[in-house]
């Protein structure tokens, strides 16, 4: 279903007369003002009754091809210029038709004179003078070649639109080069969406006015905002050279299609593109020192005294990277960057300009880009798009680092610009005063302030500095002379913070005790320490340059542990040592590789193999242990000692296995420090396998486990001691006191040792379990029954009673109470308290004395118990 098409007579129905074979539109008013074009003819059947829309309308009935020219045209001309219409369109259009315009077609209306067509009736080029009808819409009024053209009544076939329009001159606008250029608030006549603005070196100047590096060859998107604006892009960059150039204008539709520079002719102002010459100037400072650089004079409106410059880093782009926060004016209230003076000068203090190094100055001419969120000039960087030029500024790069080793000679290379080895100095000095400041040179450094010793480039100067012991993190302060040399007795000459000197390595001065005959681990602390570091063990008698200790070490050349190794502390496993004595142990702090004998330049300091353990002493006794102090000569954070006591000695010194298994069959206990080994004296509770006896005398061996090769004594006799008077066996007793199968019990201790309780919270540590005798040894701890303090005893004697906490069960086959001492001690067999568990369960029957049974007993009746099966 099509669409009515608008002018044709009686609503577009033709009615049918002489049988259907002739349709007319009505008898009067029956013009047609449609435009030519061919339209499809829809038939609809009057006995329908209902063809009264195009939905009635369903059978194709043919084509009607109206002869005439379409009604839609839209031309626009400027006044005062030549006026031409192409591309004119209809059907049946020939040479000799003829157009007129008028304020309405078929009436004698001006303003108009009479243009022929050519090309096939497609083009009206023959208006021989410039538009000067005012400005205004008027009517293209066709008449056909065969028609009276001579009457205006023949002008009668509306073909659209012609309309004369205008731009207002001498609006001038401007822009900044480097940035996105939109112009506003344009006056004219007729504007519409769609004109064109072309900027030009001439109106009408054709392709040799064309402005190079505008945006799109200079022409504008089409306008908007009514035909008042103009944008040639907020993101494209205006590139052409600062100046003054012609705003052109073109309306929208115009004949001449607005596709050359010759067709924008009409100049509707000046446009002033504002901003520096790109990259015309190239000025040098030196860090730390006033800077004065320009005049800034090549460019077009340069705004001196509102203008102002940022800097931003070489390799970046003026308006659209961050400005260097570091350099240059940190700006005024809300304008960033240093003001150009109205002399067109540039100036920053040396503070300003604290380093060396290479900016563009991205210049802003009292500008606000449209890409920024605010409405005030130069207070963003979108503010500052042109790159005036290359500030270079003679001094070190900032953020240096330099990595030294303690003790060697430290050679680096410092980078900067426009840097002279003859004259720039350095000075190292700690952190307690900035640079430029004060008078205080570190002695400790050689040779402090140092000159360059050569120079790579302009770019590069190389220092070396002595060896130095003192480890840390150091300031390099720079110094750049103007118009005289640094000085060397004080340091406010060096201003410039370069960066930072780290001499890593090995403190100094280091103790490291080791056991002989134990693993030894060197855990040194320094600065900068890697797992690619070593250590190197050598006689105190030589240097560092020495071979490593040849005998009596596992390793003595050897690198970190790296898994175990900080930057702070580096740890070092020698192995099993076996020589004894003082050794040095030299440093390489890998920063050049560890393969030369003179890369382990610094002592980190004295390692001393001692015999582990000194001295044997009892510091008490009870019935289950006895403990002994014993002397060491070293201290370990991985290392405890072990001690086991025998009766008899042995055939043989024991070893450390047999000391950790308690001598085995000959031994009576053995027992562990509950802490790390430390140096001095260290306590180990030998826990027995029976009960310490009172006023006797026992062999102890001790062994410190990262030197289990080193048993103290070295010989089989032990070191004897002798426990008191005031010890004694705790004692068993049972409730109930007899016993059978599976009868449940209560077991108690008691003559219990002082230690084994606390009198203040009731609580003990004593268990209890049975066994067999030859078993008690190997039972668990965590198997026994717990119990509780009922009395604590009187202190200094062995009176404490202590019972179980829950019943225990008795059986023939676990005849013997076994005696914990604690979670670390072993059972011991009460043999002097054996239970006796018999077989069956005692029963007992009732009678009275005339022998006849009872069930129950009697008040005032004498009754006779028989008992089977009692307690023996």
């Amino acid at each position: 279903v099509g669409t009515k098409v608008p002018g044709f007579p009686n609503g577009d129905i033709a009615v049918a007369s002489e049988g259907g074979s002739s349709y007319t539109f009505g008898t009067t008013d029956n013009v047609v003002t449609a435009g030519g074009a061919e339209y499809q003819m829809c038939w609809c059947s009057a006995e329908s009754g209902m063809c009264s829309g195009p939905t009635n309308f369903l059978v194709s009935a043919g084509t009607l091809s109206l002869q005439g020219p379409r009604n839609d045209h839209e031309v626009s001309c400027i006044r005062n210029g030549a006026c031409e219409i192409l591309d004119f369109q209809g059907v049946g259009l020939e040479n000799g038709d003829k157009v007129k315009i008028l304020l309405e077609c078929g009436s004698n209306s001006q303003p108009g004179s009479t243009s022929t067509a050519t090309e096939q009736g497609r083009a009206y080029l023959t208006w021989s003078n410039q538009v000067t009808s005012s400005n205004g819409i008027f009517r293209i009024c066709w008449c056909a070649s065969t028609w009276n053209c001579g009457s205006v009544s023949n002008f009668k076939m509306d073909a659209g639109s012609l309309i004369v329009a205008s731009v207002n001159a001498n609006q001038h606008r401007e822009c900044h080069v480097m940035d996105g250029c939109v112009v506003d608030g344009f006056n004219g006549n007729n504007l519409r969406a769609g004109d064109l603005m072309m900027v030009l070196d001439a109106c009408g100047g054709g392709d040799a006015a064309k402005v190079p590096g505008w945006p799109s060859n200079g022409t504008s998107q089409p306008a908007t905002n009514t035909g008042r604006q103009f944008s040639w892009g907020l993101v494209a960059r205006v590139v052409s050279t600062p100046g003054t150039y012609r705003m052109c204008w073109c309306p929208s539709n115009h004949f001449s299609g607005c596709d050359e520079a010759a067709d924008f002719q009409v100049e509707a102002g000046r446009m002033t593109l504002k901003g520096p010459i790109p990259m015309a100037m190239t000025e040098g400072c030196t860090a730390n020192k006033q800077c004065l650089i320009g005049p800034f004079d090549e460019g077009t409106g340069l705004s001196y005294g509102s203008a102002r410059i940022a800097l931003v880093p070489l390799a970046d782009t003026c308006g659209s990277d961050e400005l260097d926060p570091d350099v240059g004016s940190a700006g005024s209230g809300s304008k960033l960057g240093t003001q150009v003076a109205s002399n067109g000068m540039v100036s920053w203090t040396g503070d300003e300009l604290p380093y060396g190094g290479v900016w563009k100055m991205c210049y802003c001419a009292n500008h606000d880009s449209l890409l920024d969120d605010d409405t005030t000039q130069c207070s963003s960087k979108e503010d500052f798009p042109a790159e005036a030029g290359v500030l270079t500024v003679g001094g070190a790069y900032p953020g240096q680092t330099f990595n030294c080793t303690r003790n060697e000679w430290c050679t680096f290379s410092v980078f900067g610009e426009v840097l002279n080895k003859d004259t720039d100095r350095l000075a190292i000095r700690d952190d307690s005063q900035s640079c430029g400041s004060g008078d205080r040179i570190r002695k400790d450094f050689t040779g402090n302030p140092y000159s360059a010793q050569t120079g790579a480039s302009a770019g590069e100067i190389i220092y070396n500095v002595n060896p130095v012991q003192v480890l840390g993190l150091f300031y390099i302060c720079f110094c750049v002379p103007v118009g005289n040399v640094c000085q060397t007795t004080t340091l406010s000459d060096y201003k410039q913070l370069v960066g930072f000197l780290d001499i890593r390595g090995a403190d100094p001065e280091q103790t490291f005790l080791c056991g002989r005959g134990g693993v030894c681990r060197l855990e040194i602390s320094g600065r900068g320490l890697q797992a690619s570091d070593f250590v190197k063990v050598v006689n105190t008698s030589t240097d560092c340059a020495a071979p490593p200790e040849p005998d009596g070490f596992f390793r003595s050349l050897l690198a970190a542990e790296p898994l175990e190794t900080t930057s702070a502390l580096a740890v070092f496993d020698l192995g099993r040592v076996i020589a004894s004595g003082n050794f040095q142990i030299c440093y390489c702090a890998s920063l050049g590789g560890c393969d030369e004998p003179d890369e382990y330049s610094h002592v980190a300091g004295i390692l001393v193999v001692l015999d582990p353990l000194s001295e044997i002493t009892l510091a008490s006794a009870h019935a289950a242990s006895i403990t002994v102090s014993v002397v060491s000569r070293i201290s370990s954070e991985y290392s405890v000692i072990r001690c086991a006591a025998a009766e008899y000695e042995p055939s043989s010194i024991p070893t450390a296995a047999d000391i950790a298994a308690g001598l085995g069959i000959f031994g009576l206990g053995r027992g562990e420090a509950v802490s790390n080994t430390v140096n001095g004296t260290n306590s180990v509770e030998i826990f027995f396998k029976v009960f310490v006896e009172a006023q006797k005398q026992y062999r102890v061996w001790c062994v410190e486990t990262s030197a289990l090769s080193f048993i103290l004594p070295s010989h089989s006799g032990g070191i004897l001691v002798f426990t008191g008077a005031n010890i004694k066996e705790p004692r068993l007793q049972t409730f109930p006191v007899f016993l059978w199968s599976q009868a449940t019990f209560y077991a108690e201790f008691y003559e219990v040792y002082e230690a084994a309780v606390d009198a203040a919270s009731g609580e003990t540590l004593v268990r209890v379990v049975t066994a067999v005798e030859q078993l008690c040894n190997r039972m668990a701890y965590a198997d026994a029954y717990s119990m509780q303090v009922t009395d604590a005893g009187v202190p200094g004697q062995n009176l404490a009673i202590v019972v179980s906490t829950d019943v225990l069960l008795a059986s023939r086959a676990r005849p013997t109470a076994c005696f914990f001492a604690g979670p670390n001690a072993t059972g011991i067999a009460m043999i002097h308290d054996r239970m006796i568990v018999q077989e069956d369960e005692p029963t007992f029957s009732q009678k009275r004395l005339d022998g006849q049974a009872t069930t129950r007993f009697y008040r005032g009746v004498l009754m006779q118990v028989l008992f089977e099966n009692p307690a023996p």
